[in-house]
């Protein structure tokens, strides 16, 4: 079944990335009501009708992104094309309509600098910035059976997050998919740290702006966590930068808070180096 397909994925972006693969995010509709697990895999074709399978990733489970790392575009044929297949559990089969890759020699150009652009951002990130891990928070899935409890921490006086159901607050099984390598660097924060009036301890407030290369891509409620220390911070608010002409996203910007350490996410684990 691809009828409905057009109902189900929201959006894909294609971030060119010559020498560690393209990377390719989905979005599907969160009032999509499959049976689930789900299980996504990508296909990847030479003609715009996947008459002929070039080559496929299958069976990536619960995901929402993929590499194509096969490098098998050393020639600019006249299509190059992307679509993702989603699987449900009762066997329906959605696919996306496809998603052209630098079909012509202008947009091959076009391609080539947003690549080198993303390239030299995420290094200025790496080397100039910080390392971190990305919970990028589910949108879509099995509702959580019980109503989400919301405490506040007593000494900053933020909303935390409750491990009831294990959905951390975002009313989703798991609430967050697991974490992936992400880097940035930070262009401007507020730190403020005061005692508390009814003596519980220091109130520390951290807000920063940050810059992010194009991908993974972000969204509000997503969390970052500090690959030195762990520390976790949510996103506010969020904004991106295309290359003109095309939706490749070539820089993210972002407001983001420090999250209270006594916030249930901190349970979540993430690997201890990148």
């Amino acid at each position: 079944m691809s009828l409905a397909a057009h109902r189900v994925f929201k959006k894909i972006n294609v971030i060119p990335d010559w020498v560690n693969g393209h990377f390719i995010q989905w979005e599907i509709d969160p009032f999509f009501n499959g049976v689930r697990p789900y299980n996504f895999s990508l296909e990847i074709s030479e003609s715009i009708n996947f008459s002929e399978i070039a080559a496929s990733k299958q069976n990536l489970g619960e995901v929402y992104f993929a590499v194509d790392d096969f490098k098998i575009r050393q020639s600019w044929s006249p299509y190059y094309a992307y679509r993702i297949t989603l699987q449900t559990a009762d066997n329906r089969t959605y696919r996306s309509a496809p998603t052209l890759f630098s079909a012509t020699r202008q947009e091959h150009r076009k391609y080539a600098m947003a690549a080198e652009i993303i390239r030299k951002e995420i290094i200025v990130c790496r080397y100039a910035g910080n390392e971190a891990w990305l919970l990028k928070r589910k949108i879509y899935g099995s509702k959580a059976k019980t109503t989400v409890r919301q405490n506040i921490d007593l000494v900053s006086g933020v909303p935390i997050s409750d491990i009831a159901d294990e959905d951390y607050g975002v009313g989703i099984d798991e609430g967050f998919y697991p974490p992936v390598p992400c880097a940035y660097y930070i262009e401007s924060s507020q730190q403020d740290k005061q005692l508390d009036p009814q003596g519980v301890g220091v109130k520390e407030t951290i807000t920063s702006i940050i810059r992010l290369p194009g991908y993974p891509i972000i969204e509000v409620r997503d969390v970052i966590c500090s690959s030195k220390d762990g520390t976790r911070f949510s996103i506010q608010s969020k904004g991106a930068k295309q290359f003109p002409g095309t939706n490749i996203t070539l820089t993210q910007k972002a407001s983001m808070n420090l999250i209270p350490s006594t916030d249930t996410i901190y349970s979540i684990p993430i690997p201890v180096s990148l």
